[in-house]
């Protein structure tokens, strides 16, 4: 999407249409290097044009580009707007005080990760978290929420997790990397990296995770029991399924691992999670399927460092 055009101190722009759940970034330009020292309002109206009432941008703030106070020069300032309506929504430039100004430009463009859902809204309906379409969480308005969690300013990304919170990785392990036998492969002693080290005084808690044995053409041989262990060779954290019910299966094989039970299993500080088999697996010459791991951790701050 991309709209331009232009309007006299003396009336209204064109109208624009925004698609639902798109965003577009809106800029008025005082051509010819001139001054404007007039006020212009972002006007929208959900009923085709009949009612029209002051439009917001992503923050939650009125779309106001007032000259009054501090002259507009060249490139006015830049509002992100966000249709988070199912309709398209109709704007329009309305110049409330006219002021001095001479061929005022506009300029609507299309912002990458449109909204494709909203999240969490506010009292008054207006978003506070949204889903892009670039796979990012965004945060509209700077909000509180209970219990003292602050969210930032409009347009940061949703990055950081609460270390309570659950946290999923998806592995892929090629069929080279399960037979082969150096530092960071299957088949080496210490296995295969799931989750990274956290640092310092972080500790991985294992969960649970799902093992997806995508046979081709033939099985795997050799190998031993298959484990979810710390890394650099740590202690297992789980179960085992054997290599006769895994990678040697005869069909696709597809197994969930879950934390030892016989006793309590031991925290370590700054160790990942590794997928580790017992022996390493050969390939008799045609076996060409990939094994396919989701982990689910939670990260812990110990507090001994």
């Amino acid at each position: 999407m991309l709209v331009t055009g232009s309007f006299t101190a003396a009336g209204s722009s064109g109208a624009f249409i925004l698609p639902p759940n798109e965003s577009a970034l809106a800029q008025l330009t005082v051509a010819g290097s001139e001054t404007f020292d007039g006020i212009v309002v972002l006007e929208v109206s959900r009923s085709g044009g009949i009612a029209w009432e002051q439009a917001y941008d992503s923050a939650g703030s009125a779309v106001t580009a007032d000259g009054t106070s501090v002259a507009l020069e060249d490139a006015g300032p830049v509002f992100t707007l966000v249709n988070v309506t199912a309709k398209r929504e109709l704007y329009r430039w309305t110049c409330t005080d006219p002021g001095e100004a001479d061929g005022i430009a506009y300029t609507i463009t299309e912002v990458a990760g449109d909204v494709v859902g909203v999240i969490l809204r506010d009292n008054t309906g207006r978003p506070l978290i949204s889903v892009r379409d670039d796979g990012g969480l965004y945060v509209h308005q700077a909000a509180v929420l209970a219990g003292g969690v602050t969210l930032p300013s409009e347009g940061v990304p949703v990055t950081a997790l609460p270390e309570e919170a659950l946290r999923t990785a998806d592995v892929t392990i090629s069929a080279a990397d399960i037979i082969g036998t150096s530092a960071g492969q299957f088949g080496h002693s210490a296995g295969y990296p799931l989750v990274a080290a956290q640092g310092a005084d972080k500790a991985v808690e294992f969960v649970s995770a799902i093992l997806v044995n995508d046979r081709a053409v033939a099985a795997y041989t050799g190998g031993g029991n298959i484990t979810v262990n710390l890394s650099g060779g740590g202690a297992a954290q789980s179960g085992v399924v054997s290599a006769a019910n895994s990678l040697g299966a005869a069909a696709d094989s597809k197994h969930v691992f879950y934390p030892l039970t016989t006793a309590a299993v031991a925290l370590v500080a700054n160790a990942g999670l590794n997928l580790v088999a017992a022996s390493a697996f050969t390939n008799p010459g045609t076996a060409a399927g990939v094994l396919r791991v989701r982990v689910t951790y939670r990260v812990h701050t110990l507090g001994l460092a």
